[in-house]
């Protein structure tokens, strides 16, 4: 069927949807909706720039060299003259308008980072360019913290001067620009809408359309992204607020909607249908999307590199897809990828894959939140408080805020029998964003995650003298679990015993035994945990005895001399698991890693591996004293990549890939032993992991 293109209207052009990763004089691509065409389209005004597009029809355009900017109009080329910026933009960003030009409150450019959580916005008539750094927004799928950036959303878009984006299924995020007060980010309360429960998969777009906010659902025919099914279109009412849904969007108005489900391309636009000549005698035909409702044409804008993702995705096997998300920097990357898609989250939901995924990226996988401190039973009666989570880091703050908030870090939610916590229950390690804990009066054991305020009862263990617990969290599947006992043999006894519980029986077993050349008691100490295996020191620190959780074998090792005087721990160093054991130690305000290697006679020879530069400047002006170091520095553990420790009161963390040093907490008597370091449970429990698709 031939088109008909209404007398006097210009043919609908849609220019491709640039992430301003253009350069030199590399042609900008068109697309006719009419005549379904793609062209490269090359504008004098535009040549040697870095051009990011924008949905309402503006051009910004860049000069590398001189960062000189401005606006431009492809339909009429009008400009608009920008200050310049101090330096270029980053290599992937995405470009919007708080408002039309000549708006009576005004007009922004944003530029959102798509790899960092910083954007970059310019007021029209402005002097300068503002740089804004915001923290990554929060929200929980299955009760899973997670982080996500503004602009990789599904949806985002500007309307009156603000602009809204996709935030959680309960609230939508709000940028408000308020003159001399500067940028403000916000959040109203909103319900999502509902999807039906036979859909499979689905894109959400938000678009603005004469100055109101839609909500775009596009319906696939079950995996084929190319493929439409059906689509429903919802309005905002901002007196509620909420969305309701609309039969129609305006007789004269088209939207367009394109870009990946990962967000970084996802665009919404909406024009005129007039003005442009739209052919509705094209419905049902052009680029494929189907025409279902006269009054809601829907239309794609094309992506840059014309390479649809899900083309492909069914011809790639599992495994391949797996070697390349083993390349995703960081859990958050990898998260969004599964989501994509069925086939990427089949493919992630391998339990062998996580595990493998957690020790490539031991330094941001699980992510980190801080530290768990349990005060002593009398100090919490003294001060009326319970257990508490503090950041870890600057990076982790706002995270670690707001977690607490959401979760129950008082652990208020353990079975308390008529007795207030605090005099109840004691925390004996703390594992994969879990807790293991004992009953004091009934010897009972609990495994509790505060994030989502569950808890799994356990049987004491069937010990008459029990000295030391550890957890062991799999990495695969965050719900399994097991919980070891160490047991010395009856009175007088030099032995140890070793009892499992795992999560899928609930029952004790006696796995393991060691004797013990003469009698020794385990340290005054927790668990350590490295390579599968679990370590208890001896008290004198001159050996520590090992319990491997895969074989159930024990074994005693003999620790360098440096372990006499300084507080360590064990950590691991590779991607299998099972490599060599490495201590890692404070000395002399240098970070120390001592290797052991096997000598042929069944022992360790202890080796300097690793020596970092001396802190003691660094930690004089952060502590204040020339003399911190007569206090000590105690180590806490290392996880996710960071070393926490102690000086007195005084709780440090320092980024083991960063060298960065920073103080957790200034003032804090919570005894070493009772200080955890805590991460977030990994992998997320909505990814519901198998071993079957390993």
């Amino acid at each position: 069927m031939e088109s008909v293109q209404q007398p006097g209207a210009s043919p609908l052009l849609v220019l491709v949807q640039d992430l301003g990763t253009q350069t030199d004089d590399e042609p900008l691509t068109q697309y006719s909706i009419s005549s379904k065409a793609l062209s490269p389209v090359a504008f004098d005004e535009l040549r040697r720039y870095r051009c990011f597009v924008t949905p309402q029809g503006w051009v910004l355009a860049l000069d590398p060299a001189s960062c000189q900017t401005f606006l431009w109009r492809p339909q009429d080329s009008e400009r608009i003259q920008l200050p310049p910026k101090d330096q270029g933009f980053p290599e992937s960003c995405k470009c919007l308008l708080s408002d039309m030009p000549g708006a009576a409150s005004g007009s922004s450019v944003v530029v959102f980072d798509l790899d960092d959580n910083e954007m970059w916005v310019c007021k029209i008539g402005a002097t300068n360019w503002d740089s804004h750094r915001y923290e990554p927004s929060m929200f929980v799928k299955g009760r899973i913290p997670q982080l996500t950036n503004i602009a990789m959303g599904h949806g985002i878009a500007a309307v009156g001067g603000r602009i809204y984006f996709e935030l959680t299924a309960r609230e939508m995020g709000v940028i408000e620009f308020n003159g001399k007060e500067g940028l403000k980010l916000d959040t109203i309360e909103v319900d999502m809408v509902d999807l039906p429960l036979s859909i499979r998969m689905a894109s959400m777009y938000l678009v603005e359309s004469s100055g109101e906010l839609f909500l775009v659902v596009i319906f696939f025919d079950g995996e084929n992204v190319h493929k439409i099914a059906n689509h429903a279109v919802y309005k905002m009412d901002f007196s509620e607020p909420k969305w309701c849904e609309v039969d129609e969007i305006g007789a004269d108005r088209v939207f367009l909607l394109g870009g990946d489900r990962l967000g970084i391309s996802c665009f919404g636009a909406s024009c005129s249908a007039g003005d442009h000549g739209f052919p509705y005698n094209l419905r049902g035909s052009i680029a494929r999307l189907p025409f279902i409702n006269r009054r809601i044409p829907i239309f794609p804008s094309i992506l840059r590199h014309m390479a649809p993702a899900a083309a492909t995705v069914a011809n790639l096997g599992d495994d391949l897809l797996r070697e390349v998300f083993l390349l995703l920097p960081t859990p958050a990357d990898l998260l969004r990828a599964a989501l994509a898609c069925k086939p990427f989250l089949r493919a992630v939901r391998s339990a062998a894959f996580l595990r493998l995924f957690r020790r490539r990226h031991p330094f941001t996988c699980p992510p980190l939140l801080g530290c768990f401190l349990h005060r002593p039973i009398e100090d919490r009666i003294r001060e009326n408080s319970g257990p508490l989570l503090i950041p870890g880091s600057p990076a982790t703050a706002a995270v670690t805020r707001r977690v607490v908030e959401g979760g129950d870090f008082a652990l208020s939610f353990l079975p308390a029998r008529g007795r207030p916590y605090a005099d109840l229950w004691k925390v004996l390690d703390c594992r994969n964003g879990r807790l293991l804990l004992r009953n004091r009066v009934s010897g009972e054991l609990a495994v509790a995650n505060p994030l989502t305020r569950r808890c799994v009862s356990l049987p004491a263990p069937p010990a008459e003298r029990p000295v030391g617990y550890g957890l062991v969290a799999d990495d695969g599947d965050s719900s399994v679990f097991q919980v070891f006992c160490i047991s010395q043999e009856g009175d007088g006894s030099s032995g140890l015993r070793a009892l499992v519980l795992s999560s899928g029986e609930l029952r004790w077993a006696n796995v393991a035994g060691i004797a013990l050349a003469h009698q020794s008691d385990l340290a005054d100490a927790r668990a350590m945990q490295a390579n599968r295996s679990l370590y208890w020191g001896l008290k004198g620190w001159e050996r520590m005895v090992e319990l491997n959780t895969v074989t159930m074998e024990f074994s005693m090792l003999e620790l360098p001399p440096f372990t006499r005087q300084f507080s360590f721990d064990v950590i691991e160093k590779g991607e299998d698991g099972a490599g060599r054991l490495y201590l890692l130690t404070m000395c002399g305000s240098c970070i120390e890693v001592w290797g052991g290697w096997e000598d042929g006679s069944g022992g360790l020879t202890w080796n300097l591996v690793e020596k970092s530069v001396r802190f003691q400047r660094a930690m004089a002006a952060m502590i204040g004293s020339e003399h911190f170091y007569r206090r000590g520095l105690d180590v806490i553990g290392v996880i996710a990549g960071v070393l926490f420790l102690r000086n007195g009161d005084r709780l440090l963390s320092i980024d083991l890939e960063t060298m960065k040093l920073w103080m957790v907490s200034h003032k804090d008597k919570c005894p070493l032993a009772l200080i955890y370091p805590y991460t977030i449970a990994w992998p997320p429990s909505f990814l519901n992991p198998s071993e079957e698709s390993a």
